[in-house]
């Protein structure tokens, strides 16, 4: 699975703004989903577990329902059929100090 991270866009299938029916139908495409017992409908924070690969999308939805957050974690599993890509750098693989240098050299501010 190829995950292209949009920074103040989204990453993967999941778009800010998103209505949490439209983010809820792409979600159980993709694995199983979940969240605190009683937080079927927003506001909250929902889990996206691909089956296999232990790597989780946590989606945050507040009160109106759009989803404003996608945070991506890295898969447990090492050779996961997962890329995970910003600016076509692959972030979960390539090491911290040449991930940083290569986004500095494309112009990207990294804090």
């Amino acid at each position: 699975m190829d995950v292209d991270i949009l920074p103040h866009i989204g990453a993967g299938p999941f778009r800010h703004g998103m209505p949490f029916d439209e983010a809820m139908e792409s979600a159980h495409r993709l694995g199983r989903i979940s969240h605190r017992p009683g937080a079927e409908r927003p506001p909250g924070m929902y889990a996206v577990n691909l089956d296999d690969s232990a790597f989780p999308f946590v989606l945050s939805f507040p009160q109106d329902g759009t989803l404003t957050a996608v945070e991506l974690w890295r898969f447990r599993v090492e050779d996961a059929d997962i890329n995970a890509t910003f600016d076509g750098l692959d972030v979960f693989r390539t090491p911290g100090e040449q991930l940083v240098s290569q986004m500095e050299e494309s112009g990207h501010s990294v804090a």
